[in-house]
C-alpha cells in the first residue's frame, strides 16, 4: 500500500512538473507570437511587394509549429490596410511558398536547412525570424533570445536591409544586440 501511495505521488508531482513546464512554454510562445506580430508594423517593407491592394500579410510558420492557435485572436485583423493570414508551412516544397510570406519564423526543427533556407531567400522581402542560436550570424533577420527568463531578440540589419527591409528605430532600440556588418 504505501507504494502504490508513493507512486501515486510521484506521478503527481510529475503531472504537475510537467504541467508547469507546459505553461511556462506556453507563455514563452504567446510573447514570441506577440514579437512576430507586433514586428509588422515596425518593418517597412518595398513599396512595390503586393501584388495588389487585397494582397494579406502574411505570417508563415516554416517546419514544427511551436505557437498552436495562439495566433487565432489576431489573424484576419487588419496590419496598415491589409487582412493577416497565418501560413502553416510543414515542409519546404520550393522557395515560392516561403517568398509570399512577409514574415516567416523558421523552427528550430529545420535547423539543418537552416543554411539552404536563408540562401534561397537572400534578396527576397522576407523578414526571417527563427529562434536557433547563431541564427543572425547566418544570415537571418531576427533570433529569439531567452535570458534570465525573458525573451528577447537580436537583429541583423544589413541581412534585412540587403533584402529591402527596415526597421524602425524603435524596434532597434528594444533589440538585445543589433548586427551590422
Amino acid at each position: 500500500m504505501k507504494k502504490v501511495i508513493i507512486l501515486c505521488i510521484i506521478i503527481l508531482g510529475l503531472i504537475f512538473s510537467i504541467e508547469c513546464f507546459s505553461a511556462e512554454l506556453s507563455r514563452e510562445y504567446q510573447i514570441k507570437a506577440g514579437f512576430l506580430y507586433k514586428f509588422l508594423f515596425f518593418a517597412e517593407w518595398p513599396e512595390d511587394m503586393f501584388a495588389d491592394d487585397e494582397t494579406p500579410f502574411t505570417i508563415g510558420i516554416l517546419g514544427k509549429d511551436p505557437f498552436g492557435d495562439i495566433f487565432k485572436n489576431v489573424e484576419s485583423q487588419a496590419v496598415n490596410n491589409r487582412k493577416l493570414v497565418i501560413k502553416k508551412i510543414d515542409k519546404v516544397s520550393g522557395g515560392e511558398a516561403l517568398r509570399q510570406c512577409q514574415v516567416l519564423f523558421i523552427s528550430p526543427s529545420l535547423k539543418d536547412t537552416m543554411e539552404y533556407l536563408l540562401e534561397s531567400l537572400k534578396g527576397y522581402p522576407v523578414l526571417t525570424v527563427s529562434e536557433v542560436e547563431g541564427f543572425t550570424h547566418s544570415g537571418g533577420m531576427i533570433n529569439f533570445i531567452t535570458q534570465e527568463n525573458k525573451v528577447g531578440f537580436e537583429i541583423n540589419r544589413t541581412a534585412a536591409e540587403s533584402a529591402g527591409i527596415r526597421f524602425r528605430s524603435k524596434l532597434l532600440r528594444v533589440a538585445i544586440r543589433v548586427i551590422e556588418d
